[in-house]
């Protein structure tokens, strides 16, 4: 067809030349109108083009990230993280490693984890169920990025060893290159040459010490007692447990640990015969864990000279003969945990704590009226604000006694059995009656036996200001409780439900079936692990 056929309205007769004339703005304006009318195909081909220029140009490789929500799901663990999109390809390596650093180092730990040990390799990465060498499995990009980066494999948590994992550890510590290492070895049997052999793999790399877990029977002091004072400058933190070993050894590996001198967390448990060594740098310490001491006068005495302590762990502690006089200030304490005190009243009579926001009491037996009393004087006496509260089930009866000096709670941790339906009902927010817990934002549950619908009652009567909500139950026996709990969580409640926790310590082996010969190592109960480390 000729232009003329398709376009003769804007076409004038053949002049004397035999040629056409092109009127141009009556053109422009059919131009327009076409585009107009065609704006939405055009735009898909604008767009279809933009993205070839980009594909040819190799751009689509620093296309920006959604990081909206990044703040949220940092605080899921990351083996229950779902991917959505497989982009972690796209990824530059920096943001890749961080990701698998995060995955193989995060905390994923669940409230069982409390009470009970569930161990299912006897080589990992920490509490992650996830190692090194399951990410070197999904891609040969995956692989690379993996073997270059020493860090990723800087955490090694050996329990148990057989003889051959000694060659494998020995791998895992050449993958770490240079770079401070996170160690722990468990012992529970003896003799154990493997454990042996390891331990003295671990000591040779001595000078790269930055956290270390020991727990160690005496068939295996022979590895450490080469190391001398000065040997690890570099560890910040550690968890011994040592059985059966030689007075002189212990107190020299003790000198070798306390040498550091970025030393800030300690934790000998038993290891000491329940005295305060002489050798620390007690100034620089902002974690201690104390296990069976007396509170004596001596013992606040040097806990006095920690001026940076943050954190401070106490399990067991006895009345002493020479009882505190008069209460020690911690201008820097954020974070106390009383583990089964001869009583709380010791306590809480020995400590003003101005700046405590973190209090975890538990005795497995509900707090006397004495202790009550203490803790409210306690309170009075700091000027603290306490925000997150830990507490036995038992002692919910306590919460009215408490309740003017609990109004800055915003996390309530319930530790142990709850089975009193009129001790939890102390927690429900009714129209007229004053609230025991005002600024409650996050409840922790650990075993809740209650007759179904209390749960959901009390969680319901406080659905507008919850917003987390973790219980440990048998959820087939509750179906109104798993029912107003779901109702929560498409409010947008962060609700978490997982089987109920062991009543006592129990730590136990779970048999890998894939390997030939494996078979399930008997289940040990631990009445309490703290006293028998």
């Amino acid at each position: 067809m000729s232009i003329q056929g398709s376009l003769p309205w804007i076409y004038t007769p053949k002049n004397k030349h035999g040629a056409f004339h092109l009127y141009w703005n009556t053109f422009l304006s059919y131009a327009t109108n076409t585009l107009k009318a065609n704006q939405s195909k055009l735009q898909i081909i604008l767009n279809e083009t933009h993205h070839i220029i980009q594909w040819i140009l190799w751009k689509h490789h620093f296309s920006p990230i959604d990081t909206s929500n990044a703040l949220e799901w940092l605080t899921i663990p990351a083996y229950c993280v779902i991917p959505q999109t497989d982009f972690i390809n796209r990824l530059p390596n920096e943001l890749l490693t961080k990701i698998f650093s995060h995955v193989l180092h995060s905390d994923s730990s669940s409230p069982k984890d409390r009470f009970c040990r569930q161990i299912m390799r006897r080589i990992s990465s920490g509490s992650s169920p996830t190692t090194p060498i399951v990410l070197t499995h999904v891609c040969q990009f995956w692989r690379d990025t993996v073997h270059n980066t020493p860090t990723l494999w800087s955490t090694i948590k050996v329990v148990c060893p057989v003889m051959t994992d000694v060659e494998y550890v020995s791998f895992l510590l050449d993958m770490t290159g240079d770079c401070p290492l996170t160690l722990e070895l468990e012992q529970y049997m003896t003799p154990d040459p493997a454990s042996l052999h390891i331990a003295q793999l671990f000591v040779s790399k001595a000078s790269r010490w930055k956290n270390v877990t020991f727990t160690l029977f005496g068939y295996v002091q022979e590895a450490f007692s080469s190391m001398r004072p000065g040997d690890v400058g570099a560890l910040e933190s550690y968890r011994v447990r040592v059985h059966s070993w030689d007075m002189n050894r212990l107190e020299t590996f003790f000198q070798v640990l306390h040498s550091s001198p970025v030393l800030h967390t300690v934790d000998w448990g038993k290891s000491l015969d329940a005295s305060m060594p002489e050798d620390v740098s007690w100034s620089r310490l902002v974690e201690i864990t104390l296990h069976l001491m007396d509170l004596s006068q001596s013992t606040m005495s040097t806990l006095s000279k920690c001026e940076s302590l943050k954190t401070l762990r106490m399990r067991r502690i006895r009345r002493s003969y020479e009882p505190v006089s008069s209460p020690v200030i911690f201008s820097h304490l954020t974070r106390l945990i009383c583990d089964r005190p001869d009583n709380f009243e010791i306590i809480f009579n020995a400590f003003t704590l101005p700046m405590l926001s973190e209090l975890e009491i538990t005795d497995r037996k509900a707090l006397t009226l004495g202790d009550a009393k203490a803790l409210t004087d306690f309170i009075d006496r700091s000027g603290c604000d306490v925000t997150t509260f830990s507490i036995d089930g038992r002692s919910l009866e306590l919460f009215p006694q408490l309740r003017e000096h609990l109004t800055k709670v915003i996390t309530l941790n319930i530790l142990s059995n709850i089975t009193s339906a009129n001790d939890f009902r102390r927690l429900m927010k009714e129209p007229g009656e004053i609230d025991v817990l005002p600024s409650l934002r996050n409840l922790i549950l650990h075993n809740c036996y209650l007759e179904d619908g209390t749960l959901a009652d009390v969680i319901w009567s406080r659905r507008k200001e919850l917003l987390s909500v973790q219980v440990c139950m048998e959820a087939e026996k509750a179906p109104r409780d798993c029912l107003t709990l779901g109702w929560l969580e498409q409010d947008g409640t962060l609700v978490s439900i997982h089987e109920p926790v062991a009543s006592h310590s129990t730590f136990y082996f779970l048999a890998n079936n894939k390997i030939r010969g494996s078979d399930m190592v008997p289940m040990v109960y631990f009445p309490d692990a703290d006293e028998l480390w």
